[in-house]
């Protein structure tokens, strides 16, 4: 079964009327298996998209991820501003079908007064400027 088999099945078995014990096994047999076939960005964004929420498997410590609004807390700053320090690559981030996670590593380095590598050019940015 291809990765993009596997999201399908898993969004249809995660359907409301579709609750009985077995649904829900057979549901967290193929996330088991999404997980070992796919980055760790990737799974969550996939579970907080179907589930609005993170779902948890042995391999994944979701407390390696943030979202801008924690990071906004952590930092003190307010959403946009780690949306512009996103922007300007000053802060790493991933967006995964809409769904920003920062590693949480990078904004501690950050709100601690280190500077995480920027992770490309600024758009827009002159070169040698």
């Amino acid at each position: 079964m291809t990765v993009s088999q596997l999201m399908m099945d898993i969004e249809l078995l995660a359907k409301p009327w579709k609750s009985s014990d077995s649904t829900r096994r057979k549901m967290a047999d193929r996330l088991g298996e999404l997980a070992r076939l796919v980055d760790e960005a990737t799974y969550l964004a996939f579970c907080d998209r179907v589930f609005g929420r993170r779902i948890v498997t042995p391999r994944i410590n979701t407390d390696d991820y943030v979202r801008p609004t924690t990071a906004a807390r952590i930092l003190g700053v307010g959403r946009a501003r780690v949306k512009q320090l996103i922007s300007a690559g000053l802060l790493p981030a991933v967006d995964i079908d809409g769904v920003w996670l920062i590693r949480r590593a990078d904004v501690e380095r950050r709100a601690a007064g280190e500077s995480p590598k920027r992770s490309g050019p600024r758009p827009g940015a002159k070169p040698g400027g």
